[in-house]
């Protein structure tokens, strides 16, 4: 008895002659692929997992930053500090950082409106830049001075150092009064 062997389609489109299955190069992309796709998601879920300590440090980067750039662009001090506010939101008495700006004595207060820089004008010489910046409530904050000045040079009015913490981590942020540098010293 003879039988015939021809090679079997795995479909009516393949080719008489192709092999049916895959090589082991094909599984290995598949499994790279894979395995990329599923460290990204892991990935991302730990940056919105990150502690309260980052996301707080990391807004008080953020606000001295923009308080030495606002110094100099504006030709004016910009004070930062650090206080127990009240926070409109919930009610509580929390630590949070609070950014004033003063007129320049040598610029226009105000347009032909009487609007300001940022906003209407204050009676009190110092105007808020935007609301203060709460804290989360397990933060606690260790500084030197609670207040520091951007001058419109840059410069910084004293060497400050700012540690702020939330169970055991840490975070150390700095600023450099000559320079007006803005260090941080930790995970960020």
């Amino acid at each position: 008895m003879t039988t015939n062997k021809l090679p079997i389609a795995a479909s009516p489109c393949q080719p008489i002659g192709l092999r049916r299955g895959t090589s082991l190069l094909e599984v290995f992309m598949v499994l790279l692929i894979l395995t990329g796709s599923l460290s990204l998601i892991g990935v991302t879920r730990t940056f919105e997992s990150r502690t309260g300590v980052q996301q707080d440090a990391r807004e008080v980067l953020s606000c001295l930053r923009l308080g030495r750039e606002t110094a100099i662009m504006s030709q004016c001090n910009v004070s930062i500090r650090i206080a127990k506010l009240n926070d409109p939101v919930d009610g509580d008495t929390r630590l949070g950082l609070d950014l004033k700006i003063e007129s320049n004595p040598y610029t226009a207060d105000a347009d032909a409106q009487g609007v300001g820089h940022f906003g209407k004008q204050s009676t009190t010489g110092k105007q808020a830049m935007y609301a203060p910046i709460f804290f989360t409530s397990s933060t606690s904050v260790d500084f030197n001075l609670d207040e520091v000045i951007f001058k419109p040079t840059g410069q910084a009015s004293r060497d400050t150092k700012w540690r702020i913490s939330n169970g055991g981590e840490a975070i150390t942020i700095g600023v450099e009064a000559l320079t007006g540098n803005i260090l941080g010293e930790g995970t960020l």
